[in-house]
């Protein structure tokens, strides 16, 4: 009986681990196609002989970047905490 219940709670622990881990895939896909976009965006505005829209694409790329960084940051902490969860029991 105990063998079973601590099996089901590993389950149990892996499913809520799978489910945030999708959606912060789903985010982290998200981000790096508007990293995509805003880099395309750089090149196409760099052959323009008139580089306005520069400063503010290459920004716009380094907040995506942060941002990317926190959300793979985020998935090894929960990675960790699961770890950290199954060995308590």
């Amino acid at each position: 009986m105990v063998k079973s219940s601590k099996s089901e709670l590993i389950k149990i622990i892996q499913s809520e681990y799978h489910k945030k881990l999708k959606d912060l895939e789903a985010k982290l896909a998200l981000k790096h196609k508007e990293l995509d976009q805003v880099e395309r965006d750089i090149t196409h505005e760099s052959k323009k002989t008139e580089h306005t829209n520069i400063s503010k694409l290459k920004g716009k790329k380094a907040e995506l970047n942060v941002t990317i960084n926190q959300l793979k940051k985020e998935i090894r902490k929960m990675n960790k905490e699961k770890k950290k969860k199954i060995r308590a029991l």
